[in-house]
């Protein structure tokens, strides 16, 4: 089954249910309910997904607000655990409750922080649905100049088993064990190592505007990243440039930000 993607009108075709069952009733709605959440926990993610589906078009034609949250979650949960979270349903919930996480940590916040942490571990998933590389390319320019602080409030306002539905990993806490902070290079500081080099970028490629990266990266693990970059084009570019798929400048940053990796 290929999930729709984000904002997609899911297609009319239901799976065969059982005689019992009327179809276009609430009761319905619950079977599908169940059914779905039973191959959820079967590993049947394929035919969760399918019933899901069914569940929300049901609930759809009914008026039934409960019963399209409670699909909805299910098709979310399916997502986060084939490592694809931007396909699913809560996707765009996810990313505002980032946002308020950020601005709980930037103003010391912590009743706001924990007023979106709360609401993103009510959605009850097991596999993040904001992955640690979302987290700091939506943080990175905000949290790059008191990285270290902001580690120190994650710290002292994440709980010690951490929230599923968030990964935090990048900043030591969550309940992830062996974690290491990552370390931030100001943009400034960088480039003016590259010139004393006798790389002398000019404003084109000075894309980097945020980078950060472990002090000793993990070895042999391809889940694990090793650093994390926020790349821009600068006001320097023209207009026609932001049309480009591939910019030029944006590849060699991408290079220029790995040297915040150590080897």
């Amino acid at each position: 089954l290929k999930l729709p993607p984000p904002h997609a009108q899911p297609s009319r075709h239901l799976m065969a249910a059982p005689d019992s069952w009327v179809e276009g009733d609430r009761a319905s709605v619950a079977e599908w309910v169940r059914l779905a959440q039973a191959r959820l926990d079967d590993g049947e993610l394929e035919a969760c997904a399918e019933a899901a589906q069914n569940a929300f078009l049901v609930s759809r034609d009914l008026g039934d607000r409960v019963g399209e949250e409670r699909a909805n979650l299910l098709v979310t949960e399916v997502c986060c655990r084939r490592g694809r979270p931007e396909l699913a349903p809560h996707r765009y919930e996810a990313l505002q409750l980032a946002s308020s996480l950020a601005q709980g940590i930037v103003a010391r916040d912590a009743g706001e922080f924990w007023r979106a942490l709360e609401h993103l571990s009510s959605l009850g998933l097991s596999r993040p649905l904001l992955t640690s590389a979302d987290v700091l390319s939506m943080w990175g320019p905000a949290l790059a100049e008191d990285l270290e602080g902001a580690a120190a409030f994650l710290q002292a306002n994440v709980p010690p088993e951490g929230v599923a539905a968030i990964d935090l990993s990048a900043f030591g806490v969550g309940g992830v064990a062996g974690t290491e902070t990552m370390r931030s290079a100001p943009p400034e500081g960088m480039y003016l190592g590259f010139r004393y080099s006798g790389i002398h970028y000019g404003p084109r490629y000075r894309c980097v505007e945020y980078a950060a990266g472990r002090p000793t990266p993990k070895r042999g693990d391809v889940d694990v990243a090793a650093g994390f970059a926020v790349l821009d084009l600068q006001e320097a570019s023209d207009t026609w440039e932001h049309s480009l798929i591939n910019h030029p400048s944006i590849l060699d940053c991408m290079l220029q930000s790995s040297s915040v990796v150590r080897r």
